[in-house]
């Protein structure tokens, strides 16, 4: 895996591995793969395999998502050009709101940038990327999994639901859960601070860091 090749050459015998969405699949699969390697698990809004049979709640996406984005890679090239208009569309980040894609006091202009991260990828590879994920399956390692593991969440996360998050908890043997009120798919940068001082909580339980004091107006990480 590409994750144990930058640890080799940073000369990285150990880490903490963190996973967003994909990254939660990716970072599994390393302690698959090499467990002695692996400190810990931050693994945020993402789920341990077959995303599409959790995707906002409905079982018919497992089987209507795998052929639609097949069909988007054959025409990728209009994807791209899609995508590219859609990023710069000032619009894009209230209709990302409407639809309940983002929190309503997300950073702005960090969504934008985000939005505009997409515009220089190759589709072709990004939608083969997702087609791969779709039939990733990592279940099976969760009870083996002998790491402690953070799992953060958003309780209004469309994509890897609040439900796909409890069953990974369910199964790992040793992982605590955090539920962001409000958060979405994007919950580390919709709240940051409540995310980094639950982050700091674990590192500093589990041995792994310093705690950070927190700022004066920070929320506690266990405030509801």
């Amino acid at each position: 895996l590409d994750g144990l090749a930058v640890m080799d050459a940073a000369g990285m015998e150990r880490a903490v591995l963190f996973g967003w969405s994909m990254g939660v699949q990716v970072a599994l699969e390393i302690v698959r793969r090499a467990p002695e390697r692996v400190e810990a698990l931050v693994l945020m809004s993402g789920v341990a395999g077959r995303p599409w049979d959790s995707v906002m709640g409905l079982r018919a996406m497992r089987w209507l998502l795998p052929p639609t984005i097949r069909g988007a890679r054959r025409a990728h090239r209009f994807v791209e050009s899609l995508v590219a208009r859609l990023s710069r569309w000032p619009e894009s980040v209230d209709w990302a709101r409407r639809l309940g894609l983002t929190a309503p006091d997300v950073d702005e202009e960090l969504l934008h940038e985000l939005a505009e991260s997409f515009v220089d990828l190759d589709m072709d590879i990004y939608l083969r990327t997702l087609e791969l994920l779709g039939e990733h399956d990592a279940h099976d390692l969760l009870p083996h999994v002998r790491t402690p593991a953070l799992v953060v969440v958003g309780d209004r996360d469309l994509f890897t639901p609040r439900a796909a998050a409890e069953r990974m908890v369910r199964s790992l043997p040793d992982a605590e859960l955090l539920v962001v009120p409000g958060g979405t798919h994007y919950v580390a940068v919709e709240y940051p601070e409540m995310v980094n001082l639950r982050i700091d909580k674990f590192f500093a339980e589990r041995g792994l860091g310093p705690a950070r004091a927190p700022l004066d107006d920070e929320p506690s990480p266990d405030d509801p």
